[in-house]
């Protein structure tokens, strides 16, 4: 999101941060009006952004290669000035456009592709859908959030829907997937997050989820939860779980650690209950004077690691190495770790 011309305005990577993380909504929005530090991109992000830009020019190339006329939208200039462009492409009915830009209301998008299709629309007979490209292997719900905005954006301009949205995936394969099956809960997503921004909550509290992997404020997140020894903190405890524990008053590593054995938690299961009291105890000692402790589980005959062969010297560790970022992905070095007088030993192939 951003302010323009006395107005905020949405894109699509802002409704994707709200169906992932509403807290993250709420700083991105705080951030307009008093601008901190925000984490920044580490070299393996760059990789993928550098990788994410190669993937959509072969495709651009590719195109034009076809003997497609592909127009491309500068990239530079004032926003009006690039979505006066696309508007012109499209009604001079170019093949494909490369970088179209929108602005609509309080949504505004840059697609990376759009393509011309057969069908009636205001610009004549035929009429463009969107088609973005993603080194993902597979179709994403983010994937289609951000390509139903574009959708939306372009039926300003067309007077009609595009059928269908296109995604082509790292693999080289193009996934088509029907605009009908997800407008109406795109709709929907757009309106609570419009009035969630609208009226933005005092407070908030960041909850670990998927999606901090590649937020700009999991660094903040992480200190304040350090900070709180939230119970985020425990490992492998559920954000069902916490909710469950902060209803019974139980709010930080502490409490749940000190928790006395025969309490019971509604919705908890006694099992479960006395295994994060366990590690929330194990990490609050951890807490006070560094040390490491550990406890071995009782393990039954025949499951989980007793399934293992007993060590024995000949035992040979198979290692390989992959780049998951090389088109059709690439596995190299090979190799076996063995015991050779007394030292690990690791051999090559």
């Amino acid at each position: 999101m951003r302010n323009y011309k006395q107005q905020l305005i949405f894109s699509a990577s802002d409704l994707v941060t709200f169906v992932g993380c509403r807290h993250a909504t709420v700083l991105d929005r705080r951030q307009l009006d008093a601008p901190v530090p925000v984490t920044q991109d580490d070299e393996y992000l760059k990789l993928l952004q550098e990788k994410g830009l190669e993937h959509e020019r072969r495709l651009r190339d590719g195109l034009r290669t076809e003997g497609r006329q592909v127009v491309e939208i500068p990239q530079e200039g004032a926003l009006e000035d690039r979505t006066a462009r696309t508007r012109e492409a499209m009604f001079a009915g170019a093949d494909v456009i490369y970088q179209g830009a929108f602005i609509s209301g309080r949504w505004h998008g840059y697609a990376d592709f759009l393509l011309r299709v057969p069908g009636e629309s205001s610009l004549g007979a035929y009429h463009y859908e969107p088609l973005d490209t993603k080194l993902a292997h597979g179709a994403k719900p983010k994937h289609v959030i951000q390509l139903g905005v574009y959708a939306d954006l372009l039926t300003k301009v067309q007077g009609r829907a595009p059928d269908r949205l296109h995604i082509l995936l790292g693999t080289g394969k193009t996934v088509v997937l029907p605009m009908r099956d997800f407008q109406y809960y795109l709709a929907g997503a757009k309106r609570r997050f419009e009035s969630f921004v609208d009226d933005l909550p005092q407070d908030s509290v960041g909850q670990p989820c998927k999606a901090c992997t590649l937020c700009r404020w999991r660094d903040r997140c992480e200190g304040e939860w350090e900070s709180a020894n939230h119970l985020s903190l425990v490992a492998r405890i559920t954000g069902g779980q916490i909710e469950k524990l902060n209803a019974a008053g139980i709010t930080t590593v502490s409490e749940l650690g000190a928790l006395g054995a025969g309490i019971r938690i509604p919705g908890v299961q006694p099992a479960t209950l006395e295994r994060l009291r366990g590690q929330a105890r194990l990490q609050s000692l951890k807490r006070q004077d560094g040390e490491v402790r550990y406890e071995l589980l009782a393990t039954e005959s025949g499951r989980g690691l007793e399934r293992l062969p007993r060590p024995n010297a000949g035992d040979l560790f198979f290692d390989m190495e992959g780049d998951p970022l090389i088109e059709g992905g690439l596995e190299y070095l090979f190799g076996f770790v063995y015991e050779e007088i007394s030292q690990a030993v690791f051999k090559p192939f």
